[in-house]
């Protein structure tokens, strides 16, 4: 599976306050790889997302934490990150706002799905700043998705992150195990010390009697397909 998570300027002003760093940030982007639909639909928005996440500034959970607002985008493997701020911010919006929203979003929905074999721009470190008086949310949410659409066209720059992840491993049996040991000409013994497992694991594997379990299959999908590894991202 494969999302391209675009920032709007305004989230990559204030992400680093937010979250507190890079780790955490890449916490909450998995978590939408996993689930990009886990945000309850806005009313009346034409499809933006809101979503709760832990505030490691305050030592909050999710309950009294973040609230972040996105635009999933299926068919164009993309999430547009529109929004951050805390629980105690007004979020209001009136019914004219909402119809502008949607209107946007779709603008930006139809542009994703034509552009999504464009090349991917990274916004210069040096822009990203902290952040001083934000405008009000509905400014925030209108000039991101207006930013989005001027992006997908290929207008402007934004920061954009892209994340991988392979195909969930198959159910290796008894003969798939032996083929890929006997082809890395190794004993059973040997074979036991890579995956780190032990000597009588191995042995039920290729007896049949246990089959490998899902962290042990990822190993062994990698060792047949080494090529996964080579096409995951990663930092220059």
């Amino acid at each position: 599976m494969k999302l391209s998570f675009v920032e709007t300027l305004d989230f990559t002003r204030v992400v680093y306050e937010y979250f507190g760093g890079d780790a955490a940030f890449a916490n909450f982007q998995e978590s939408l790889l996993a689930d990009p639909e886990r945000g309850d639909m806005m009313p009346g928005c034409g499809g933006l997302r809101k979503t709760r996440w832990r505030d490691p500034r305050r030592g909050k959970g999710t309950r009294g934490g973040l609230r972040i607002i996105y635009l999933y985008v299926p068919d164009a493997e993309r999430i547009l990150l529109l929004d951050v701020y805390d629980k105690d911010e007004t979020d209001d919006l009136t019914r004219d706002e909402k119809r502008v929203l949607a209107a946007l979003a779709q603008s930006y929905r139809e542009e994703a799905r034509r552009s999504r074999h464009r090349n991917e721009y990274i916004i210069e470190e040096g822009m990203i700043t902290m952040a001083t008086e934000r405008p009000r949310m509905f400014d925030r949410l209108k000039q991101g998705l207006e930013e989005g659409i001027a992006y997908e066209r290929g207008e402007r720059t934004l920061r954009v992150t892209e994340i991988v992840v392979p195909d969930p491993p198959q159910s290796y049996g008894a003969e798939d195990v032996r083929r890929i040991r006997t082809r890395m000409r190794m004993s059973q013994a040997g074979f036991a010390r890579l995956l780190q497992v032990s000597h009588k694991t191995v042995q039920s594997w290729e007896q049949g009697t246990r089959r490998p379990q899902q962290s042990s299959a990822r190993l062994l999908q990698f060792i047949e397909h080494p090529n996964l590894l080579t096409s995951l991202p990663h930092n220059e």
